[in-house]
């Protein structure tokens, strides 16, 4: 089991798009790109939107990290992770090859799934979870 933070003023949670959010919870993807700057820094909630990118599914760093059989979960949190940094890249150098060029990147680290998906209502920014949901649950811990 992983020691986070689960309660408190200090927690947060981001809901992103599928298959976004997918991309974050099971893959590689650590860059979450987004229009504005971000101050805050810590641990959060990865909730996954009742959305869909559809045009994303043709994007080859996704088809490369999904499985076609996944199914993906929607309007649920799916990980915790913790978020370090927000920056813009230099002209030519993408800190990762999720960055979009003219994107703020928040950066996403000890991202863990949890082991079953909370379903809950998400909001765009971020935003604080309900002091009753999500309830205490289990990390699923890298073995």
């Amino acid at each position: 089991m992983t020691s986070t933070p689960m309660r408190g003023d200090g927690l947060r949670a981001l809901t992103v798009r599928q298959p976004w959010a997918a991309c974050i919870t099971h893959g590689s993807k650590r860059v979450e790109n987004r229009t504005r700057s971000w101050s805050w820094r810590g641990w959060l909630l990865i909730h996954a939107g009742r959305g869909t990118d559809h045009q994303a599914f043709t994007d080859p760093r996704v088809t490369c990290t999904l499985p076609r059989e996944q199914s993906l979960e929607f309007g649920a949190v799916l990980a915790v992770a913790r978020l370090t940094d927000c920056h813009r890249d230099e002209p030519g150098r993408a800190c990762s090859v999720w960055a979009d060029p003219e994107a703020w990147h928040l950066t996403l680290t000890d991202v863990t799934p949890l082991l079953e998906p909370i379903p809950a209502l998400g909001r765009l920014g971020l935003w604080h979870p309900a002091p009753s949901s999500p309830p205490a649950f289990s990390l699923n811990s890298p073995s």
